[in-house]
Protein backbone atom coordinates (compact mmCIF):
# COMPACT_ATOMS: atom_id res chain seq x y z
CA UNK A 1 0.00 0.00 0.00
CA UNK A 2 3.42 1.94 -0.20
CA UNK A 3 2.22 5.16 -2.36
CA UNK A 4 -1.08 4.92 -1.82
CA UNK A 5 -3.37 7.61 0.02
CA UNK A 6 -4.90 5.83 2.67
CA UNK A 7 -8.18 8.10 4.14
CA UNK A 8 -8.56 7.22 8.62
CA UNK A 9 -11.75 9.25 8.32
CA UNK A 10 -14.82 9.99 6.77
CA UNK A 11 -15.04 11.56 3.33
CA UNK A 12 -17.90 14.19 3.26
CA UNK A 13 -19.04 15.43 0.06
CA UNK A 14 -19.63 18.90 -0.12
CA UNK A 15 -22.20 21.76 -1.73
CA UNK A 16 -20.16 22.05 -4.78
CA UNK A 17 -18.21 19.04 -5.31
CA UNK A 18 -15.55 19.66 -2.66
CA UNK A 19 -14.47 16.70 -0.07
CA UNK A 20 -12.54 16.36 2.66
CA UNK A 21 -10.21 13.42 4.00
CA UNK A 22 -8.78 13.39 7.16
CA UNK A 23 -5.34 11.48 6.72
CA UNK A 24 -3.97 12.15 3.00
CA UNK A 25 -5.19 13.56 0.05
CA UNK A 26 -4.60 12.63 -3.42
CA UNK A 27 -3.40 15.20 -5.91
CA UNK A 28 -6.29 15.09 -7.30
CA UNK A 29 -8.48 16.11 -4.58
CA UNK A 30 -5.57 18.72 -4.04
CA UNK A 31 -6.75 20.17 -7.03
CA UNK A 32 -10.07 20.45 -6.99
CA UNK A 33 -10.32 21.99 -3.45
CA UNK A 34 -6.53 23.30 -3.08
CA UNK A 35 -6.14 23.71 1.01
CA UNK A 36 -6.46 26.56 2.08
CA UNK A 37 -4.88 28.33 -1.12
CA UNK A 38 -8.36 30.97 -1.71
CA UNK A 39 -8.64 32.34 1.79
CA UNK A 40 -6.66 35.05 2.00
CA UNK A 41 -6.77 39.34 2.00
CA UNK A 42 -10.19 40.70 2.15
CA UNK A 43 -13.56 38.56 3.12
CA UNK A 44 -17.02 39.31 2.08
CA UNK A 45 -19.70 37.18 2.92
CA UNK A 46 -23.46 36.82 3.14
CA UNK A 47 -26.08 34.14 4.24
CA UNK A 48 -29.34 32.89 4.36
CA UNK A 49 -31.40 31.49 7.47
CA UNK A 50 -34.43 29.64 8.09
CA UNK A 51 -35.22 28.53 12.02
CA UNK A 52 -37.19 27.61 15.02
CA UNK A 53 -38.07 29.75 18.12
CA UNK A 54 -40.01 29.13 21.21
CA UNK A 55 -42.94 30.96 20.09
CA UNK A 56 -42.72 30.35 15.75
CA UNK A 57 -40.22 30.36 13.20
CA UNK A 58 -37.47 33.01 11.83
CA UNK A 59 -35.81 34.03 8.96
CA UNK A 60 -32.51 36.22 8.45
CA UNK A 61 -29.89 37.91 6.79
CA UNK A 62 -26.57 38.50 7.66
CA UNK A 63 -23.59 39.99 5.89
CA UNK A 64 -20.21 39.95 6.87
CA UNK A 65 -17.18 42.09 5.57
CA UNK A 66 -13.33 41.34 6.95
CA UNK A 67 -10.00 39.78 6.74
CA UNK A 68 -8.89 36.65 6.88
CA UNK A 69 -5.80 36.96 9.22
CA UNK A 70 -4.47 33.11 8.21
CA UNK A 71 -6.05 30.94 5.96
CA UNK A 72 -8.03 29.47 8.44
CA UNK A 73 -8.99 32.62 10.85
CA UNK A 74 -11.15 35.63 9.80
CA UNK A 75 -12.15 38.43 11.74
CA UNK A 76 -15.09 40.78 9.94
CA UNK A 77 -17.61 43.14 11.08
CA UNK A 78 -21.03 41.79 11.29
CA UNK A 79 -24.78 42.56 10.88
CA UNK A 80 -27.65 39.99 11.44
CA UNK A 81 -31.13 41.19 10.75
CA UNK A 82 -34.52 39.14 11.25
CA UNK A 83 -37.62 38.26 11.84
CA UNK A 84 -39.91 35.72 13.91
CA UNK A 85 -43.74 34.90 13.06
CA UNK A 86 -45.64 33.01 15.66
CA UNK A 87 -47.38 33.49 18.43
CA UNK A 88 -45.10 36.33 18.87
CA UNK A 89 -43.85 38.53 15.89
CA UNK A 90 -40.23 40.29 16.72
CA UNK A 91 -38.08 41.98 14.21
CA UNK A 92 -33.92 41.99 15.35
CA UNK A 93 -31.16 43.18 14.32
CA UNK A 94 -27.53 42.81 15.72
CA UNK A 95 -24.05 44.95 14.64
CA UNK A 96 -20.65 43.84 15.89
CA UNK A 97 -17.83 41.65 15.47
CA UNK A 98 -17.63 37.91 14.49
CA UNK A 99 -14.95 35.20 13.41
CA UNK A 100 -14.71 32.02 11.44
CA UNK A 101 -11.98 29.29 12.59
CA UNK A 102 -11.83 26.57 10.07
CA UNK A 103 -10.73 23.03 11.41
CA UNK A 104 -9.87 21.66 7.88
CA UNK A 105 -10.30 22.86 4.90
CA UNK A 106 -14.05 22.22 4.85
CA UNK A 107 -15.74 22.40 8.30
CA UNK A 108 -15.80 26.12 10.72
CA UNK A 109 -16.75 26.94 13.61
CA UNK A 110 -17.83 30.49 13.82
CA UNK A 111 -20.24 33.41 15.98
CA UNK A 112 -21.22 37.32 15.94
CA UNK A 113 -21.49 39.18 18.82
CA UNK A 114 -22.83 42.65 19.36
CA UNK A 115 -25.66 45.26 20.06
CA UNK A 116 -28.73 43.47 19.24
CA UNK A 117 -31.86 45.33 19.34
CA UNK A 118 -35.46 43.93 19.32
CA UNK A 119 -39.14 44.97 18.58
CA UNK A 120 -41.70 42.48 19.71
CA UNK A 121 -45.91 42.92 19.39
CA UNK A 122 -48.18 40.09 20.64
CA UNK A 123 -50.30 38.80 17.70
CA UNK A 124 -53.53 38.57 19.61
CA UNK A 125 -53.49 41.79 20.73
CA UNK A 126 -55.77 44.05 18.91
CA UNK A 127 -53.26 47.39 20.28
CA UNK A 128 -50.59 47.65 18.38
CA UNK A 129 -48.44 47.52 21.85
CA UNK A 130 -44.58 46.82 20.47
CA UNK A 131 -41.72 45.99 23.46
CA UNK A 132 -38.59 47.27 22.41
CA UNK A 133 -35.66 45.67 24.27
CA UNK A 134 -31.63 46.19 23.30
CA UNK A 135 -28.74 44.22 24.79
CA UNK A 136 -26.13 41.75 24.39
CA UNK A 137 -27.08 39.17 21.00
CA UNK A 138 -24.89 36.90 20.10
CA UNK A 139 -24.88 33.86 16.98
CA UNK A 140 -23.00 30.77 17.25
CA UNK A 141 -22.44 28.68 14.21
CA UNK A 142 -20.84 25.40 12.71
CA UNK A 143 -20.83 23.94 9.03
CA UNK A 144 -19.42 23.11 6.20
CA UNK A 145 -17.50 25.13 3.47
CA UNK A 146 -16.36 24.43 -0.27
CA UNK A 147 -14.04 26.53 -2.19
CA UNK A 148 -14.14 26.87 -5.85
CA UNK A 149 -10.96 29.07 -6.92
CA UNK A 150 -11.42 31.64 -9.80
CA UNK A 151 -9.13 33.54 -11.75
CA UNK A 152 -5.85 35.03 -9.92
CA UNK A 153 -6.50 33.01 -6.73
CA UNK A 154 -9.93 34.89 -5.82
CA UNK A 155 -12.09 32.05 -4.11
CA UNK A 156 -15.70 31.75 -3.66
CA UNK A 157 -16.97 29.62 -0.34
CA UNK A 158 -20.70 28.33 -0.87
CA UNK A 159 -21.36 27.00 2.66
CA UNK A 160 -23.97 25.24 4.46
CA UNK A 161 -24.27 26.16 8.33
CA UNK A 162 -26.72 25.54 11.75
CA UNK A 163 -26.54 27.27 14.47
CA UNK A 164 -27.75 29.28 17.54
CA UNK A 165 -29.39 33.24 18.16
CA UNK A 166 -30.41 35.06 20.90
CA UNK A 167 -30.74 38.61 20.89
CA UNK A 168 -32.63 40.14 23.97
CA UNK A 169 -35.61 37.83 24.68
CA UNK A 170 -35.51 36.25 21.17
CA UNK A 171 -33.79 32.99 20.71
CA UNK A 172 -33.69 30.14 18.17
CA UNK A 173 -32.07 27.67 16.43
CA UNK A 174 -31.41 27.69 12.50
CA UNK A 175 -29.65 26.27 9.64
CA UNK A 176 -28.66 28.17 6.93
CA UNK A 177 -26.98 28.68 3.32
CA UNK A 178 -24.22 31.46 2.87
CA UNK A 179 -21.51 32.71 0.28
CA UNK A 180 -17.99 34.18 1.00
CA UNK A 181 -15.64 35.70 -1.33
CA UNK A 182 -11.93 35.40 -0.21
Amino acid sequence: MQGMARPHGLVIAGLVGASAVTGVASADDTQANPPNASREGVLVGAGFDVGGAARGVLAQLDGRLGWMVTPRLGVFGAAVVGSGVGWEMSRYHVEGAGLRAWLSDTWFIGGRIGWAHTAARDEDEREDRTRRASGLGYLVEAGAEGVVVGPRAAGVGIDVHLGVLRTGEFRGVFLGVGASYY
